[in-house]
């Protein structure tokens, strides 16, 4: 029952942004729009913006979470099969579930789709339906969802739960799959058939969609008459390319107990044995993700053995990330270092390269040429030459690039981010838990650090290796404005961008670090797994995952303060009631701002116990579906959207009756947005929404039209959205215009 929550309490496991616009409508002629916002410190729109990217950031868990479900819908194959240019209403949509089982899988896709628009992964569409009066939202396909479309072999990978040894492999050199599992990657895929069975699945879509885009991208196959694949698995790759030149004679080179269980492909030969020892000779070798798997080494070694197998005009092709020199914000440049981290999780022995380093690879082997011919997938092709004097140009070697259009291309692309962008949050919370932000802040404003730097700083000092991982983690949070960077004599350098301060405590003791924890908590991450059964079915994922409620560190140090500074409508009220104010804290902190304001306390009897005493705070138990304590004004901070229509009408309609004529409610949410956009304010408003989805399925985040609908249902004259603090909307129903 209602009854039964510990308000405050219960309405802190609900982390829900609103919009940062401020918004005057009906009460603009009443109230002078500079008097209500005097006080607004943003020192500049780049500190506003860094507020509301840090909110994104602190959710950004959600997002790989919420297309992983979507994908286990069918919801995209759905619009797709209503045709080009399709769009359709969440009721539309779940009418074609495989399950029919819950009545309000319309309002759960709803939140589920509008999230996934504001980050251009399907479009959308207001539409007003004529007969009723109701505006309809519309969802259809952006470019990037079709390489999530299973009939494309689309898909992704699960979340990689290893990340959360991340700092364990910085302090002490281990390997965060090996921390988390007790064993190797290669170990535990045997143990587990589940994980086997998606773990493979995965390569196997994967390699259908990379090896079309290759075979368009690069034309380095012609004329040769005999490839060997080293490490080529079951043969897949090399059967697609010797399909496309029937002429070449292909050799599928892998360790005996793969090629044992090889499938037979016609113009191809399994050949067993150690690739550290020799390699088969042909016109060309082809490796498809080895060398970032190997050191330095080990590299030498296999290409060693290459140059000796190849005639003086053969070349090596590899197929591998390349890591950019200077990191910045594209998707082609954050999906590399977002599946660097992804390898670093599974295997702490080799590494994504640059450019260079590859080249002085090729050079150490004794190869005469290196260059990366092209890209497909993200991975870039790579050539190693054993004779300069017999390399095509590379105009020539371009010949035949097939990208459909620079849409395409990027569509791509940040495709290939989103597969694996479960890898942020969980290296923004690594970088915290190592104190990076800190030990950059204290070396000065505007400081650069190498890695090597912030290493020597570091709490433990065990691990030789630190600052090779610390530079992985540092240039993947630069590729994402976390923080800045610069090459100097061939050293790179970080220092803070606006968004990291966020992330260091305050001078009023806040962070926003705890809340990225919660998000990040394992007990939290576990629900994520039954969001489509959350749809398909109805209730909390949260409750599915464990059967029980959690609670959420919150963050008021810093909202309070903000919203101190924002918002001025406490002034010259007499006395204000906190509705579910818990223990008071952040009334105690209105009035020591206002102190002239008789604060009520007012909670449930079982957090009135537990209360502190504040001076100028009375605290009042009782139950908000029954009555209000009479103030001047009626304060609620994330109370009504836990709440279902029906309850809050019962409760802004108490509210109503416990204010004079001249009275107004006060109230603290989420503002959702008629229409999502790309913006850090919108993405972080939908992603809270989506993760206060998960533990709650009563309440919702509402409109503003919805929350004005509700204070005119209660009887209120007058509704504004006031300012915002930290992404929730302070906003006032008044009784009286």
């Amino acid at each position: 029952m209602v009854e039964s929550f510990s308000s405050r309490q219960i309405f802190e496991l609900k982390i829900d942004v609103g919009g940062c616009q401020l918004h005057l409508q009906s009460l603009e002629k009443i109230f002078d729009y500079h008097f209500l916002t005097l006080g607004k410190t943003w020192t500049d729109d780049e500190d506003k913006h860094a507020q509301q990217y840090a909110m994104q950031l602190v959710s950004s868990s959600v997002v790989p979470m919420v297309l992983k479900a979507s994908i286990e819908l069918g919801v995209f194959e759905i619009i797709q099969r209503a045709g080009p240019g399709a769009l359709l209403s969440p009721s539309q949509i779940a009418s074609q579930l495989p399950s029919q089982g819950n009545p309000k899988a319309p309002l759960f896709l709803d939140r589920l789709l509008r999230l996934l628009a504001s980050h251009s992964i399907l479009t959308f569409s207001l539409v007003t339906n004529h007969q009723d009066g109701q505006v309809d939202r519309l969802y259809g396909l952006a470019p990037v969802a079709k390489y999530f479309i299973r009939s494309r072999g689309g898909g992704s990978l699960s979340p990689w739960l290893d990340l959360y040894h991340l700092k364990d492999a910085v302090l002490e050199g281990a390997n965060p799959f090996n921390k988390a599992h007790g064993m190797s990657a290669v170990e535990y895929i045997s143990t587990d058939a589940r994980f086997e069975d998606i773990f493979k699945a995965s390569f196997i879509d994967y390699n259908k969609l990379f090896v079309e885009e290759m075979l368009k991208s690069y034309q380095g196959f012609d004329g040769l008459n005999v490839l060997v694949d080293v490490g080529g698995g079951n043969g897949f790759i090399l059967h697609k390319i010797v399909s496309r030149y029937p002429t070449i004679k292909g050799i599928n080179f892998d360790l005996p107990q793969v090629i044992d269980k090889s499938p037979s492909y016609p113009g191809i030969e399994h050949v067993a044995g150690n690739m550290f020892k020799s390699v088969p000779k042909g016109d060309a070798i082809f490796m498809k993700w080895i060398l970032e798997h190997l050191d330095d080494k080990q590299c030498l070694m296999l290409l060693k053995n290459c140059y000796e197998a190849l005639p003086v005009n053969g070349k090596v092709i590899v197929v591998d990330a390349v890591i950019p020199e200077s990191p910045d914000a594209n998707p082609l440049h954050k999906s590399v270092y977002q599946f660097d981290f992804l390898s670093m999780g599974m295997n702490d022995i080799g590494k994504e390269r640059t450019e260079k380093e590859s080249e002085d690879l090729a050079e150490g082997a004794g190869f005469s040429r290196f260059r990366v011919a092209c890209c497909a997938y993200g991975f870039s092709v790579m050539e190693f030459y054993k004779n300069i004097q017999n390399t095509m140009s590379f105009k020539e070697s371009q010949q035949g690039r097939t990208w459909t259009d620079e849409e395409d291309k990027q569509a791509q692309q940040y495709a290939m981010q989103l597969v694996s962008s479960s890898v942020v949050p969980m290296v923004l919370k690594a970088a915290i838990e190592l104190g990076v932000f800190e030990i950059i802040q204290r070396a000065g404003p505007g400081a650069l650090l190498s890695p090597s730097q912030i290493a020597s700083q570091l709490p433990s000092q065990t691990n030789p290796k630190a600052a090779l991982v610390l530079d992985r983690i540092l240039r993947l949070l630069a590729t994402h404005s976390i923080l800045t960077y610069k090459l100097q004599d061939s050293h790179r350098l970080y220092g803070l961008a606006p968004v990291a301060k966020y992330f260091i405590t305050s001078s009023s003791g806040g962070s926003l670090s705890p809340l990225l924890d919660v998000f990040q908590e394992k007990v939290v991450m576990d629900s994520w797994y039954h969001l489509k059964d959350a749809v398909l079915e109805g209730g909390s994922q949260f409750n599915k995952a464990h059967g029980v409620g959690t609670s959420m560190v919150d963050y008021n140090k810093l909202f309070v303060e903000e919203m101190l500074k924002s918002y001025h409508g406490f002034d010259g009220l007499n006395s204000l009631v906190d509705v579910g104010g818990g223990n008071g804290f952040i009334l105690h902190s209105i009035v020591s701002k206002y102190p002239t304001i008789k604060g009520i306390n007012f909670d449930l009897p079982q957090v009135i116990d537990k209360s502190p005493s504040y001076p100028g705070i009375e605290n009042v138990a009782g139950d908000m579906f029954k009555s209000v304590p009479k103030g001047d004004a009626i304060f609620m901070k994330w109370i009504i959207h836990c709440l279902e229509d029906k309850q809050c009408l019962e409760l802004l309609k108490n509210c109503y009756e416990a204010l004079p004529v001249n009275g107004k409610v006060i109230a603290v949410d989420t503002v959702i947005p008629e229409t999502p956009d790309a913006s850090p304010s919108c993405k972080s408003v939908i992603q809270f929404d989506v993760y206060s989805m998960s533990i709650n399925e009563s309440g919702n985040e509402r409109t503003e039209k919805e929350l004005e609908s509700l204070g005119k249902g209660a009887g209120f004259s007058g509704f504004r959205v006031a300012c915002c603090a930290y992404g929730f909307s302070v906003v006032e129903f008044y009784k009286r215009m």
